[in-house]
């Protein structure tokens, strides 16, 4: 695994675990992002999409991830 996928797969974990402790589903965590339920799946089974919709994400459920230099 690369860097890219290793950090990827920690994001998205951390993102369906932030969403399941606020109690939200896929569809309400959707709705708070306007994006799609199918958007937030794909991104909880670790599939790459653009890192504004990433970040978009992780805005809502307030996760902070450290930047490295």
């Amino acid at each position: 695994m690369t860097t890219e996928q290793i950090l990827r797969a920690d994001l998205c974990r951390r993102i369906r675990q932030a969403r399941k402790a606020r109690g939200l589903t896929q569809e309400d965590l959707a709705e708070q992002t306007a994006l799609s339920r199918n958007t937030i799946r794909l991104i909880e089974l670790g599939h790459d999409v653009y890192l504004s919709t990433y970040l978009k994400v992780a805005a809502a459920l307030e996760i902070v991830f450290p930047l490295e230099d």
